[in-house]
């Protein structure tokens, strides 16, 4: 299937993820500030959505701010994946929305890690990440992460699998 065909009926939301690993570890938030949040208790990789007149990079380097209070230093775009949610329920009710996440990868950054309203970020040695609570489509982002493929992917979720394949 190639991206320009995909068409499930659900909106489709722009977003980005950056994954900043240093010396074997990733920084990870945990949402834990909002009990009302579908994503509480759940790990994540800092990002949000793409707001109007923005590039994925201003994007990906503002919501790391805003999260962290770091400033990310290199950053690589490492492609795209579009998480398919027609199938998904949030708290219940079906998905509104499908989202279309830009990843970046980066390894430098300045600043002093703080805690936010998005959750609390620690840092997670790379061998253990796929063991935090994470969303399903995550673990395998993450394995593709760790290869040097480029992202171009659909992630078609349900609650309780996540089946991934590769655009044209």
């Amino acid at each position: 299937m190639r991206l320009e065909d995909f068409n499930n009926g659900l909106t489709t939301q722009l977003a980005v993820l950056t994954f900043l690993s240093v010396n074997g570890k990733t920084l990870i938030l945990r949402r834990d500030h909002d009990p009302e949040d579908f994503m509480y208790g759940m790990h994540v990789a800092p990002g949000g959505k793409i707001e109007s007149g923005e590039t994925p990079e201003h994007a990906a380097r503002r919501e790391y701010f805003e999260e962290t209070d770091l400033t990310l230093g290199n950053i690589c775009y490492r492609g795209f994946v579009l998480f398919d949610n027609k199938e998904r329920q949030f708290r219940g009710k079906p998905a509104k929305s499908n989202y279309l996440v830009h990843i970046f990868t980066s390894t430098l950054y300045s600043g002093e890690l703080k805690k936010k309203d998005a959750g609390t970020p620690f840092w997670v040695l790379n061998s253990q990440l796929k063991q935090l609570k994470m969303e399903i489509g995550d673990y395998q982002l993450i394995d593709i992460l760790e290869s040097s493929v480029t992202l171009k992917h659909r992630v078609i979720l349900n609650d309780h699998l996540a089946r991934i394949e590769a655009f044209d």
